[in-house]
């Protein structure tokens, strides 16, 4: 048997801690001569062979990067297939749809707030008060709201002569007589 040393000069050779060092010690990578003293050689010598193997088992990911991309791709068509599935069941509809439905939800729900003060025009104008004037706008807001939320996009009362349509270039287009003055006396 060599010369045997302390398991801090082992730690420093091999730049290690001293515990790192025991653990090595206890899972037979390093040998342990007697009394927590090492010897030199096998102990450099194992710790070698403990990386050469760590490096060797390193150098196979890519076999098992490859068992990676093959359970992603099971999952991804696992997941394709559930979505299959929920379409068949109508709980999934395609985007486009989707994005039609809310193209037509938004340009109603625009096209009923813009129709709103031209509607509210004739009947705020006897108004003495401002809360009269908020009681009217208030239920005509509500009324437009409550068809909106049943869908009732295409009904209409035939009335949107006096309201304000939407110009060229996207912004609301007032009628000739809106620069009328409008409302009771003054107070």
């Amino acid at each position: 048997m060599g010369q045997t040393y302390p398991v801090t000069v082992i730690a420093k050779l091999l730049d290690l801690t001293p515990r790192r060092v025991q653990q090595l010690s206890g899972d037979g990578v390093i040998p342990k001569a007697e009394r927590g003293r090492y010897e030199l050689v096998p102990s450099v010598r194992g710790y070698i062979k403990y990386l050469r193997d760590r490096a060797i088992a390193a150098d196979n990911l890519p076999e098992d990067a490859g068992r990676n991309g093959r359970a992603r791709l099971v999952k991804a068509q696992a997941e394709a297939q559930e979505m299959e599935n929920a379409k068949e069941r109508g709980d999934l509809l395609p985007a486009t749809i989707v994005e039609r439905e809310w193209t037509d939800t938004t340009f109603a729900f625009k096209s009923r707030m813009i129709s709103i003060p031209g509607k509210a025009a004739p009947q705020v104008v006897s108004c003495n008060s401002i809360p009269e004037v908020k009681a009217i706008l208030e239920g005509m807001i509500f009324e437009a709201l409550e068809e909106l939320s049943r869908g009732d996009y295409a009904r209409g009362d035939g009335d949107d002569t006096a309201s304000p349509g939407i110009g060229p270039e996207g912004g609301i287009s007032a009628p000739e007589d809106y620069d009328q003055p409008v409302g009771g006396p003054a107070p």
